[in-house]
C-alpha cells in the first residue's frame, strides 16, 4: 500500500505542466496533456495510472524487439559486425541497410515499419518491459521468450543509447536501462524487479517523453532501485526490497491458497518470481501439504517435478505430505507420492482412517 501511494503521488506530480509550458497556447492538442504509466514486477503483480488504455505507436521501441531476435537467431558477435553499439539510437547506425547486402531491403524494411507500427497500452507495454526484467520469461504465462543471452544484450544496448543524446545521463541518474520512441513511449527495466511503460506525447529536447524521464528519475529516488545505491541510517527511504520482506507473509498465503485451488497458473507465477514453495504457514503446512490434503494431483505434480519440494516437510502435529493424504482420504494422491520417495515405513505406520 505504500509503495502504491507513493507511485500515485509521482504520477499526480508528472502530471503537472512543465516550467515552459505556462506560455504556450492555450489551444493546444489534447492529446499532449494525456499521461499513461503501466507497471509490472516479475512475479505478475500490475499497477496502471492515468491513460494507460491509450492505444499508442510502438515506435522505436519495436528496435529492440527486432535486435533481440536477430541476436537470438545469429549470435550477438554476428549482428554487431553490422550493427554498432554506442552509436545505436543515432540515424546512421544500427539499421542503416548497405546497397551491397544481397538481402531483400524492401521485405526488411516493410517488417521494421510493421513493427514500427504496432499500436499497444502502457498495459501491455509494461508486460514486455517486465519479461526482459525477467530474463526473457513472460511473468504472466511462464514461457521462454527470449533467451537470457539475448536479454543481457537488449537491456545492454538499452542502457548506453536508449534515451537518444540524453542516454548518458539517464543512466548516470537512474542506471535503468530505457528506451524512448517518438511517439512518447518509454519502456523501462529495472532487472530482476520490474518493468515500466510510461506514455505522454509531449518531448524534451532530446525526443524523450519529459513526464517519463521526471517519473523514472523520482522512482529511483523515492525507491532506491539505483543499482549503486548504498542504503544509510541517515536518509528515510522508501526501500522495495524491504517492501517485499514485509510481504512474504501474504505470498505465504497466496501460495498455499492457490495450492488449494489448484490453481496452476498462479503457483507457477509464484515460482518464476523466486518464492519458497517449502515455505510453510503457523501450523507448519507448506502447499504440498494442502494440495495432498485436497486431492490436487496437478499441483502435486508441479511442486514435486518442477520446483523440488520437500516432500518429508512435517506439519505441527507431525504429518508429511503423504500422511495428511492418508488423513484425508485422498487415494489418487497417495499412489502418486509414493511414487516420488521412498514412504513404505510411513505409510504402514500411519493410522487408518475410519470409514
Amino acid at each position: 500500500m505504500v509503495a502504491q501511494k507513493s507511485l500515485r503521488q509521482n504520477q499526480s506530480e508528472c502530471s503537472l505542466p512543465s516550467p515552459g509550458q505556462a506560455s504556450e497556447k492555450e489551444d493546444r492538442s489534447k492529446a499532449c496533456g494525456k499521461w499513461g504509466i503501466s507497471i509490472c514486477t516479475v512475479d505478475g503483480q500490475r499497477l496502471s495510472l492515468g491513460d494507460w488504455n491509450e492505444p499508442c505507436v510502438l515506435g522505436e521501441i519495436a528496435w529492440l524487439l527486432v535486435y533481440g531476435l536477430a541476436v537470438d537467431q545469429l549470435g550477438v558477435d554476428h549482428v554487431h559486425r553490422h550493427v554498432g553499439v554506442e552509436e545505436y539510437a543515432k540515424y546512421e547506425s544500427p539499421f542503416t541497410l548497405s546497397k551491397q547486402e544481397a538481402n531483400d531491403i524492401n521485405a526488411t524494411l516493410d517488417l521494421l515499419l510493421q513493427c514500427m507500427s504496432t499500436e499497444v497500452t502502457c498495459e501491455s507495454g509494461a508486460a514486455l518491459a517486465a519479461t526482459l526484467a525477467n530474463g526473457g520469461i513472460c511473468p504472466m504465462s511462464g514461457d521462454q521468450v527470449l533467451s537470457s543471452s539475448a536479454v543481457r544484450s537488449i537491456l545492454s544496448i538499452m542502457q548506453v543509447a536508449g534515451m537518444n543524446d540524453y542516454s548518458r545521463k539517464f543512466n548516470f541518474k537512474t542506471s535503468m536501462p530505457a528506451k524512448s520512441s517518438s511517439s512518447g513511449v518509454v519502456l523501462t527495466v529495472v532487472p530482476g524487479v520490474l518493468g515500466i511503460t510510461c506514455w505522454s506525447p509531449e518531448l524534451d529536447v532530446y525526443g524523450n517523453s519529459w513526464r517519463a524521464v521526471h517519473f523514472c528519475e523520482e522512482l529511483v529516488s523515492v525507491f532506491q532501485l539505483h543499482s549503486f545505491d548504498i542504503r544509510t541510517p541517515f536518509r528515510q527511504v522508501l526501500f522495495y526490497r524491504q517492501w517485499k520482506v514485509e510481504s512474504e507473509g501474504y505470498q505465504i498465503m497466496n501460495i498455499l491458497l492457490a495450492a488449494y485451488r489448484g490453481d496452476l497458473h498462479s503457483l507457477r507465477r509464484y515460482f518464476l518470481s523466486g518464492a519458497d514453495v517449502n515455505a510453510v504457514d503457523y501450523d507448519g503446512r507448506s502447499a504440498l501439504h494442502v494440495a495432498a490434503s485436497e486431492g490436487r494431483l496437478e499441483v502435486i505434480k508441479f511442486l514435486m517435478e518442477s520446483t523440488g519440494a520437500n516432500c518429508t516437510l512435517k506439519d505441527r502435529w507431525g504429518n508429511t505430505a503423504l500422511q495428511e493424504a492418508i488423513r484425508s482420504n485422498q487415494e489418487p494422491a497417495v499412489q502418486l507420492l509414493t511414487k516420488y520417495t521412498d514412504y513404505k515405513e510411513c505409510y504402514e505406520s500411519a493410522p487408518i482412517p475410519d470409514t
